[in-house]
């Protein structure tokens, strides 16, 4: 949804766009405003467990009032992820030894692949080549860490396994358009991430329907069995028909709406839409002079900006995201 942790995690949890959460920047994170509520929340008051395996404490810890940890039943802090996904592993097993008919929802939270660049990410290698296999390196140490996780469940017979989600709140730029790291564009770079499911129910499949990971906490609120609020209370839209195969995908469809928001440490607001195939960039106010128009599976690094050539696209992309901002940053997320 956006570029920067404190904009995307609340957006994943919350099923809102950035645009539409209120909150005060705090750090590295966002202070919620208390009216919104979000997933875990959500799950708990309907009965379920809930436990949450955070990095560090700038996100979770109820002394920061982030409101991240509303819902929450049991918290554990720990920078190292190796160790992180033990301590999630043992509670799971922990749990599963006693008698519940309690369902659970557990949120693991791995800092590694933001931090791949070495301590506070400033061992940043001019070498291109070397700066990816760093990446790919602390990628698969990440690999290592689900691996621990899923052991939990290692034992019991496929009906029986958690649904398993495996995702990111944002991307990482390796130089791509002249930015290190993120927070600073809405390319793909940064913003197209990883979504995996698999559990009972979910085929073993490659969907290529674009979805937007403000429909994260819907999915989970229908995968649990509950109606999603919809809007105003949230406009991510349930992606458990497509997961289910309920319904078929669309190829050529779908889409995601992404928002950098400025502040303290946030140069601009920019803003984009992706439909399909295509994506639109623009400016904080959507103007028609700075959009970028870029056809994101032919040309993955939007390197090749077809606004100039594909003017009946551009126009139709830029309608869309004027509808865009009419419909979703003009309706409260709270009132």
């Amino acid at each position: 949804p956006s570029n920067v942790t404190r904009r995307s995690i609340p957006a994943m949890v919350l099923g809102l766009s950035p645009s539409r959460i209120k909150g005060k920047v705090s750090g590295w994170a966002l202070r919620l405003d208390p009216r919104h509520v979000g997933v875990a929340e959500r799950l708990n008051a309907a009965g379920y467990d809930t436990a949450a395996f955070f990095f560090g404490r700038s996100f979770g810890d109820p002394a920061q009032h982030s409101g991240l940890d509303r819902g929450i039943d049991h918290i554990e802090f720990e920078r190292d992820g190796a160790k992180l996904a033990r301590q999630a592993r043992d509670w799971m097993e922990d749990r599963a030894a006693r008698t519940t008919d309690r369902p659970a929802f557990v949120w693991i939270h791995f800092l590694e692949p933001h931090s791949w660049a070495g301590k506070a990410n400033k061992i940043y290698p001019a070498d291109p080549e070397k700066r990816w296999r760093m990446y790919d390196t602390t990628l698969r140490n990440v690999d290592s860490f689900l691996e621990t996780v899923v052991s939990a469940y290692a034992d019991r017979p496929p009906d029986q396994h958690p649904i398993l989600i495996v995702t990111s709140d944002h991307g990482e730029g390796l130089g791509e358009h002249g930015h290190a790291h993120h927070a600073s564009d809405l390319y793909s770079s940064q913003t197209h991430v990883p979504l995996v499911v698999t559990g009972p129910g979910i085929a073993t499949r490659r969907v290529r329907e674009t979805v937007s990971l403000t429909s994260l906490a819907p999915t989970l609120l229908e995968l649990a069995g509950f109606e999603p609020p919809g809007m105003p209370a949230m406009d991510g839209v349930s992606l458990a028909p497509l997961l289910t195969g309920a319904r078929a995908e669309i190829p050529d469809g779908g889409e995601a709406y992404l928002v950098m928001v400025k502040d303290r440490s946030v140069a601009r607001t920019q803003r984009a839409l992706v439909l399909g195939k295509w994506k639109i960039i623009t400016d904080a106010d959507g103007t028609l002079a700075s959009a970028e128009l870029y056809d994101v599976r032919a040309d993955r690094d939007e390197l090749n900006n077809l606004a100039t050539r594909e003017s009946a696209v551009l126009t139709r992309m830029h309608e869309a995201l004027l509808e865009r901002m009419r419909t979703i940053d003009t309706v409260p997320g709270v009132r």
